[in-house]
């Protein structure tokens, strides 16, 4: 069950960064990281051009949007960082319950 969660929690990642990466004439867009030695996976925004941006600066650039394209990237980073969180949540669930079955089969 812990493990089905995590996976639909990557699930979401993956849907919401293609989200953002079908925008045409994109100058920013979200990406998924990954930390393979934590097996952890993050949303980040990344500018264009590959470099990794801060969402404090990527609001500076939804100034040149009008205001439904800006409104829809706030959106965005919002359900990322909720996604974040629950990737997080999940992750702590999975090792907690790896934890106790390796300690109910221990001798």
């Amino acid at each position: 069950m812990a493990e089905a969660r995590l996976a639909d929690v990557h699930r979401q990642m993956n849907e919401l960064r293609d989200e953002t990466k079908a925008v045409e004439k994109r100058r920013v867009s979200l990406d998924v990281y990954f930390l393979r030695h934590r097996l952890q996976q993050s949303l980040r925004w990344r500018l264009a051009g590959g470099k990794h941006a801060t969402w404090e600066l990527v609001k500076p650039l939804l100034q040149t949007m009008n205001a439904s394209e800006a409104q829809a990237y706030f959106e965005w980073n919002s359900r990322a960082e909720i996604l974040n969180a629950l990737e997080q949540v999940a992750r702590y669930e999975v090792r907690n319950v790896q934890r106790l079955m390796e300690e109910q089969t221990a001798p």
